[in-house]
């Protein structure tokens, strides 16, 4: 799965939000001019989310087989700047057979500073609290005497940004490969080359994170010649934007009735809605699935990769009949994916367009311009490029970013807030306004 997840790191997301712009149900009349640059308020928790997962899987399990076992693991960039924080290591252990396919995650939330925008760790010092082996019986028993068994300094390279009220998750291959034990040594033996070949995205030379939470936007009472085509033929119900990945979905519950794209379909997996636990809803969650290596008819499959869903309604309120929304990417950089919709007065949407933003890097200044490209979100299930509309962003609302450089904040650069928008180039198929405004998905 880490090599099918590479692109997820390079991808960038933004929804923007139109204001509202007049009438017209349908998508062959023009667009009215719409004066009004009203934007949705974000409505996301202060706190981020942090998620850790091990892939394992190897062969298949048996007598002799590994198991590493989790303690104590935190991302840092320094002694002092770590998290979890200390206060928070109470995790029960997680227990990782090597060669057994499997995927195992923590999560945990995280602070960040309120001069940065969001916030970046970029070391990972790996550590194996022990190493045990399956006997005859089913039993575990320690190979290893010193804890933790391994510590991997120094650390290794990292690039896990967070945002507030997001989830972000560092996925990492594990296996009896890369970790094993050598008997005539007693010795854990740890091939960090290994490591390294399986799990670091090599533009950054390093283990990447991506936004693993998707804002679901509810297709459904949309005209179907309006909305994507899911593999089994059917319009999807749902298109889903994180800022590292766009995904659709038709129906819950089942292998297929959800799609991730890069940018067209290469993982299939299951949606579900979310639980009321005490009156209170939770999020739904996605997870991606894999064909079994162990199944030689290659029929059973594994899970690879899990997260959680919102609804725009949850993300968004006092929505504009037009808006437009973008979502920063892992790289949190001046590209992001852009989103616009319109929706009736219950707040149903009833059709969108998405697309790419870009912001003009101002070097030490702000941003204050940029420029956008739109395509029908009908296209997404094939990337196709054909219909765009585009045009430029202006009057820009940014805040300073600040971090730590040798005990002093320092500026390091700008987050865009919101700003105005403005079509420059449009065609019969668009049907919403020429100009209004736009906001970041972001607290």
């Amino acid at each position: 799965m880490k090599d099918s997840l590479k692109w997820v790191y390079g991808v960038v997301g933004a929804i923007a939000l139109v204001g509202c712009g007049g009438g017209g149900s349908g998508r062959t009349p023009l667009p009215p001019p719409g004066p009004d640059r009203s934007i949705p308020t974000v409505v996301l928790g202060e706190p981020a989310a942090i998620s850790l997962s091990f892939i394992t899987g190897q062969g298949r399990r048996a007598p002799g087989s590994l198991t590493a076992v989790i303690g104590s693991q935190q991302f840092a960039n320094s002694v002092s700047d770590v998290s979890p924080t200390l206060d928070q290591s109470t995790f029960p252990q997680m227990f990782l057979g090597l060669d057994r396919y499997s995927i195992n995650t923590r999560t945990w939330a995280a602070t960040i500073p309120a001069d940065q925008g969001s916030k970046l760790f970029t070391q990972f010092p790996l550590e194996i609290f022990s190493l045990e082996q399956e006997d005859d019986f089913g039993n575990l028993q320690p190979l290893t005497t010193q804890e933790p068994a391994l510590l991997v300094e120094p650390p290794l390279n990292l690039d896990l940004r967070i945002f507030r009220g997001r989830y972000s998750t560092v996925q990492v291959a594990l296996d009896d490969a890369i970790l094993n034990f050598d008997f005539g040594s007693g010795q854990l033996i740890f091939d960090q080359a290994l490591f390294e070949f399986r799990n670091y995205d090599p533009r950054f030379n390093a283990v990447r994170s991506f936004i693993s939470d998707y804002v679901a936007f509810d297709l459904s009472l949309a005209d179907p010649a309006l909305r994507p085509t899911m593999t089994n033929g059917l319009p999807a119900d749902m298109v889903l934007f994180s800022g590292d990945g766009i995904a659709m979905s038709q129906g819950f519950g089942f292998d297929g009735s959800f799609e991730l794209l890069s940018p067209i379909r290469i993982e299939q997996g299951i949606i579900r809605l979310g639980a009321v636990i005490g009156g209170v809803k939770t999020n739904g969650t996605y997870s991606l699935l894999e064909l079994d290596p162990r199944d030689l008819e290659g029929l059973a499959k594994i899970t690879s990769l899990a997260g959680p869903w919102r609804t725009h309604r949850d993300v968004f309120k006092a929505v504009p009949p037009y808006a437009m929304v973008a979502f920063p990417s892992s790289d949190d950089n001046f590209t992001q994916w852009l989103v616009i919709w319109k929706q009736n007065a219950d707040g149903d949407v009833t059709d969108m367009w998405q697309g790419v933003m870009r912001y003009e890097d101002a070097g030490n200044l702000p941003p204050s311009q940029g420029t956008f490209q739109l395509w029908p979100i009908s296209q997404i299930d094939d990337a196709d490029a054909a219909n765009e509309v585009t045009g430029t962003v202006s009057n820009l609302v940014s805040t300073p970013n600040y971090e730590t450089v040798n005990g002093q904040r320092v500026l390091t650069g700008y987050t865009v807030r919101r700003g105005e928008f403005n079509v420059t180039n449009a065609n019969d198929l668009y049907s919403f306004p020429l100009q209004g405004g736009f906001v970041v998905f972001r607290r």
